[in-house]
């Protein structure tokens, strides 16, 4: 038992050193699993009739479309990207690919909310949030370029 109490503590200390000072916050969501499946549940709540979405390849990420696209876009989307830890849920919102390669092109536009604010705000809230407010979020738009 001693042993054992001894080698948690040192592994708890070292864990908490390498995350500078702070303990580790574990995920809510225990596998890509659980996080896909609440993903597509919170969007097929969220989202109006006329939107759609779906899951880009085997990555945590969705694009959100509407169901028709307004006159001369093509590819005008949201993304929705989950990080690998499923720690952070993050919705790009008025990127574009127009221009010089530069700055702009690095840093997106996102907003992000962390698992644990999703125990008490629904990931359908924050859609519906931001699709209320298109103005103050427009769309990525891709087809610049």
């Amino acid at each position: 038992m001693r042993f054992t109490h001894v080698w948690r503590s040192w592994l708890a200390t070292l864990l908490e050193q390498r995350a500078g000072g702070k303990r580790p916050v574990s995920s809510r969501f225990r596998s890509d699993f659980d996080v896909c499946c609440y993903v597509q549940e919170e969007l097929t709540l969220g989202l109006p009739a006329d939107w759609n979405f779906h899951q880009r390849g085997s990555r945590m990420e969705w694009g959100i479309e509407m169901q028709r696209h307004s006159i001369n876009s093509q590819e005008d989307d949201y993304i929705l990207e989950v990080s690998g830890d499923r720690r952070f849920f993050i919705l790009y919102y008025g990127n574009a690919p127009s221009g010089g390669f530069g700055i702009h092109h690095v840093l997106y536009t996102a907003m992000v909310v962390t698992a644990e604010r999703l125990s008490s705000i629904s990931l359908a809230e924050c859609i519906r949030h931001l699709l209320a407010n298109r103005q103050r979020y427009p769309m990525n738009t891709w087809t610049l370029t």
